[in-house]
This record gives C-alpha cells, sequence and structure tokens, in this order.
C-alpha cells in the first residue's frame, strides 16, 4: 500500500515539475517577445552593395551566384543570372522584421520546417567572408509570411516576408535572350528549315521582302525576345530546324532554333552553354502568314 502511494506521490510530482517547467517557459518566451520589437529590422545596417556572392541551397539544387561588375552570374559556368528575382532576393533581406517569436526548441525546428528540409541562403562579401546565413522554413498562414531562423541561433520567428516566394524560381537563369532597340537593326534574317525571310526597316514600318508589311507586335516580340525557362545545355544535342540574325551593321545577333514537336529551344551563338526554352514558336506568325496587314491586300 504504501508503494502505491509513494508511486502515486511521485506521478504528481513529475506532473507540476512538468507544469512548472511549461509555466516558465512560457514566461521566458512572452519576455523575449516583448524584448524583440516585431517591426525591428533583422538586418539594420544591411548594404546591398557589400553582396558579391550568394548561395542558395534550395529544394533539389545548389546555387551559387557571383558579382561580375554590375551583373550576376553564375560562379561555376559564368552564365547570366536573373539580376532582378536577385534584385527581389536581397531586397527581402533588407526588409525581413523579426516578427513574432515562436520558439528557441531545436527539438521543434522540424515543426516549421527549419530543419535540414529548410531553404538556406548564405551571404558573402566581395573577400568571401560570410556576411549571414538565413534559414527559411514553411510558410505561414500565406506565402507571403515565413517562420525564419537565423544563423547558429536556434530562435524562431514567424513573420510577413516574401522569402518563401522569391526562393521558388523555376530557373535563376537569366531568361532575357536579348532587348535591342529598334533603331539599331538594319535587317532581320528569319529561316525555318529552306525557307527564310529577309525583314528591313522603312521609316519605322518593317517590310518583309515581298514588300509586305510586318506585324508591329511580332517585330517587338523578336527585338525584344525573352524565354520561358532556361537552363545549362550540358552538351545536349539538338537537331537545328531554324534560326535569327539581327544584323546591327557592326556585328550580328543570332540565336539558333531548334523545334522539337510543340516545344522550341533555343540558343545564342555567342553563349552556346545556355538553352533556352520559348514559349512559343517565333517564327509562326512570318512564315504562317499572320504578319501581313490583310487590310492592305
Amino acid at each position: 500500500m504504501e508503494m502505491k502511494k509513494n508511486i502515486v506521490y511521485f506521478i504528481l510530482l513529475i506532473a507540476l515539475a512538468a507544469f512548472w517547467f511549461g509555466m516558465k517557459t512560457r514566461e521566458q518566451n512572452k519576455g523575449r517577445q516583448a524584448k524583440v520589437n516585431r517591426n525591428r529590422l533583422v538586418f539594420e545596417h544591411f548594404q546591398k552593395e557589400d553582396i558579391a556572392f550568394i548561395e542558395m541551397e534550395l529544394p533539389g539544387e545548389r546555387i551559387y551566384l557571383e558579382l561580375k561588375g554590375h551583373d550576376w552570374c553564375f560562379q561555376d559556368n559564368h552564365l547570366p543570372a536573373n539580376n532582378h528575382y536577385v534584385d527581389m532576393l536581397l531586397k527581402c533581406f533588407e526588409t525581413l522584421t523579426y516578427g513574432d517569436y515562436v520558439s528557441s526548441s531545436v527539438e521543434d525546428h522540424y515543426l516549421y520546417r527549419l530543419d535540414s528540409k529548410s531553404r538556406l541562403v548564405v551571404l558573402r562579401d566581395r573577400n568571401e567572408r560570410e556576411i549571414t546565413r538565413l534559414y527559411i522554413g514553411k510558410p505561414g498562414e500565406n506565402y507571403r509570411t515565413a517562420f525564419f531562423r537565423q544563423g547558429d541561433s536556434a530562435d524562431v520567428y514567424h513573420t510577413v516576408t516574401d522569402f518563401f516566394i522569391t526562393t521558388n524560381r523555376p530557373t535563376w537563369y537569366d531568361r532575357q535572350i536579348w532587348n535591342v532597340p529598334e533603331s539599331a537593326v538594319q535587317f532581320i534574317v528569319l529561316k525555318d528549315g529552306q525557307r527564310e525571310i529577309r525583314l528591313s526597316s522603312t521609316d519605322s514600318k518593317w517590310m518583309d521582302h515581298l514588300g509586305r508589311p510586318c506585324d508591329a507586335k511580332a517585330i517587338h516580340q523578336i527585338l525584344n525576345l525573352q524565354a520561358g525557362d532556361a537552363y545549362e545545355t550540358c552538351q545536349q544535342e539538338l537537331k537545328q530546324t531554324g534560326s535569327m540574325v539581327l544584323d546591327l551593321g557592326v556585328n550580328k545577333m543570332t540565336l539558333h532554333l531548334y523545334r522539337e514537336g510543340q516545344t522550341t529551344k533555343a540558343r545564342r551563338q555567342s553563349t552556346p552553354d545556355l538553352t533556352y526554352v520559348l514559349s512559343e514558336n517565333i517564327l509562326a506568325p512570318f512564315f504562317d502568314g499572320k504578319n501581313t496587314d490583310q487590310e492592305n491586300h
């Protein structure tokens, strides 16, 4: 009987200790939250001009970017990165606030996807010294919020930020193939298989070699050409089916086209290690006769 009483007392003692520990932890967390202004910037002295290297560990890929002059590129192959995406990423660092304190328990990190499944972004200066290391967890109530922790700290915060969206890109390669002023182009040569069309401009009016007017929207798309996707070629063999040449007088800009079913891929002659995937067949408006102003015929 005495043993049963001791067991009951022991269980009650454990329950009281757990309750006391829980209350103590809750009070500590409240005190910690009170010390942190939720609108306080995490990186109060952040200067994006100090950043020269970016390392990202994202789902299924690792990305290493380096600043060359004013443009970002991939560190291993020096192919151009999307400057706009990088600017948005650095803006997230610049505007990141603490928001709400959540936990300091390492055991809880998996609840917020801040364990081995987190997204990691490391910023370094021109001497490759680490400036900060940020772990980005799962989004909160929507994709414009996220849980995060910084460096070696176990503290977890939940705040309003675009980090989750910004690090969820289909590609970090620059999808802008080229952006050429119309006034700089003397003529354009398009090839689709054995067919060839030469386009020239007179008084800002483009016509083909048969004297037929061209659709201004189709010309604008050619001169401001952007892909739907881009990836490193890795020596992939493609059968060329067409080409596009912009003659600028002093030099030429050439794009090789590879039609595969409903998909058109492209490679610039100047950067053959980068393959673009076009969202549509850019030659179709010209070779299918859709560029002709029907009202004039």
